[in-house]
């Protein structure tokens, strides 16, 4: 176990940290290495949930950084590199 605190944020941190250093562009490139590295039951479920397609790239991004805005982490490059903008509604 981490001596670093809050296991959440610890994810968290791993999560929005996950492309650095890597030629990853898309969560299907990301979600491997983050399955192997996941210890809090909210991040392994979410990515029990994205197999064949459950939540959509957008349902992710709206749930880590809920998950950033809880455990005070301010950056996620992950998000930054993977997540496209998010089409518009029809008017």
């Amino acid at each position: 176990m981490s001596a670093c605190g809050d296991p959440l944020k610890n994810d968290v941190e791993m999560f929005c940290n996950a492309v650095v250093g890597s030629p990853w562009t898309t969560f299907n490139e990301v979600g491997p290495y983050v399955a192997a590295h996941a210890r809090t039951d909210e991040l392994k479920t979410m990515l029990r949930e994205s197999v064949g397609g459950g939540v959509t790239i957008w349902d992710i991004d709206d749930r880590v950084r809920g998950w950033m805005k809880t455990t005070g982490v301010t950056r996620c490059k992950t998000l930054d590199v993977i997540v496209r903008p998010r089409p518009h509604a029809a008017s």
